[in-house]
C-alpha cells in the first residue's frame, strides 16, 4: 500500500487478528469538520516492509469498534466493523458484507436510539451496545433486540433505567455469561435467559471489560478506576480515583495485567499500577489485546507490538 498524499492518520480502535496481524480503523486529520470518513488498516509485522500494510476506505462511515470472528467450518475469519450509526461491514477473505442495526445510531426519524459504542464475538454470535441502553445480538443474519431488562420496561427487568443510560463495552466468555459496563459505574449480567443489573459501587464511567475466567472478571473505567470480581461474588474497587487519567481496555500478559489508559500503557503489578516506560511517549491507548505471546496496544498515532522482550512502536504507513 501506498501513502496517501497530504494526509496524517489518527487511530481510533482496534483488533488483534493473531500474533503478527492487527486491524485498525483511522480518520484522517485534515477531514474538514463536516465530513465523515473512516480508513480500515490491516498491519502485518512478518511481511517484508513494502506490503506489511493495506487499507480500504468507509466513506461516510465513524467506525468506533472492531472485533474478529474466527474462522468456523463454514465461514473463514472475518473482522467487524461498526459505526457510530449503526452500520457494519464484515470483512474477510472471500469478500465485504454490509449490514444495519435498525434503530441505532441518530437521525430525524422516531426509531432513532442513539450512537454505538461497541461490537464483540461472544461464543458464535456478534453483539453490540450503545448509548440510550441499547444491546443488538446478531442472530442468522438478523440484528435484533436485546436489551429487555436494561432498557425496556418488561416483565424480566430486575429494574428499570429512568434515565439514559450509556452502554459503552459488553464482554463474555460465552453466550450465557455475558457482561456489559457503561455510565455512572453500571454493570449488568447477562446468565443465559435474563439480564441482572448489579448494585454499583462506584459512579465512575466503566469503559472496558477484560474476562480472565468465570470467576475473575476486570472492569476499567475514569479517573483510574479498576474493579475486579464477578456477578456471583459482587466487584470490589482495586484502584479507584487516584489518577487522573482514564483506564480504557486492560488485558493479561504473561501472568501481568497492562492497562490501556488516556495518557499511555499501564502495568499493574502487586497491587501497584505504574507506568510503562516505553521507547517513545505515547498519548491515549484505547486498545489492548494479546495474541499467543504477543501483546497488541493501540495509540492514537503509534501501534505498539511486545513479544515479552522489546516494545516495537510503529509508524501507521500515512503518519510516515
Amino acid at each position: 500500500m501506498k501513502k496517501t498524499n497530504n494526509s496524517s492518520i489518527t487511530m481510533l480502535a482496534g483488533t488483534a487478528v493473531s500474533e503478527t496481524i492487527y486491524y485498525m480503523t483511522g480518520t484522517l486529520d485534515n477531514l474538514a469538520s463536516d465530513m465523515i470518513f473512516t480508513r480500515m488498516f490491516i498491519y502485518d509485522d512478518s511481511a517484508t516492509p513494502s506490503n506489511q500494510w493495506f487499507h480500504h476506505d468507509l466513506p461516510g462511515w465513524a467506525v468506533i469498534s472492531t472485533c474478529l470472528v474466527p474462522a468456523n467450518p463454514t465461514t473463514p475469519r472475518h473482522v467487524c466493523s461498526l459505526s457510530e450509526q449503526g452500520d457494519v461491514e464484515l470483512y474477510s477473505s472471500a469478500g465485504i458484507r454490509i449490514e444495519k442495526i435498525k434503530g441505532a445510531g441518530l437521525s430525524h426519524t422516531e426509531e432513532s436510539r442513539g450512537y454505538m459504542t461497541r461490537i464483540r464475538h461472544i461464543g458464535d454470535a456478534l453483539y453490540a451496545c450503545g448509548y440510550a441502553g441499547q444491546v443488538y445480538k446478531r442472530q442468522k443474519e438478523k440484528w435484533e433486540r436485546f436489551d429487555a431488562g436494561i432498557r425496556d420496561k418488561s416483565p424480566s427487568s430486575l429494574t428499570t433505567i429512568a434515565t439514559p443510560l450509556d452502554l459503552i463495552d459488553i464482554h463474555g466468555l460465552h453466550q450465557s455469561d455475558i457482561y456489559i459496563v457503561g455510565s455512572e459505574g453500571f454493570i449488568a449480567h447477562y446468565n443465559g435467559i435474563n439480564w441482572s443489573i448489579l448494585p454499583p459501587i462506584t459512579r465512575a464511567c466503566l469503559y472496558g471489560i477484560f474476562i480472565q475466567s468465570e470467576s475473575e472478571v476486570w472492569v476499567a473505567g475514569s479517573n483510574g478506576t479498576i474493579l475486579k470480581g464477578n456477578a456471583i461474588n459482587g466487584f470490589r474497587a482495586i484502584c479507584r480515583k487516584t489518577l487522573d487519567c482514564d483506564f480504557y481496555s486492560i488485558a493479561n500478559f504473561e501472568d501481568e495485567y497492562y492497562i490501556g489508559a488516556s495518557d499511555g500503557l499501564y502495568n499493574m503489578r502487586h497491587g501497584k499500577i505504574l507506568k510503562v516506560n516505553l521507547p517513545e511517549k505515547i498519548i491515549e491507548i484505547d486498545s489492548i489485546e494479546t495474541k499467543k505471546g504477543t501483546l497488541w496496544a493501540l495509540g492514537s498515532k503509534k501501534l505498539i507490538r511486545y513479544d515479552g522482550n522489546t516494545w516495537k512502536l510503529i509508524n501507521n504507513i500515512d503518519n510516515n
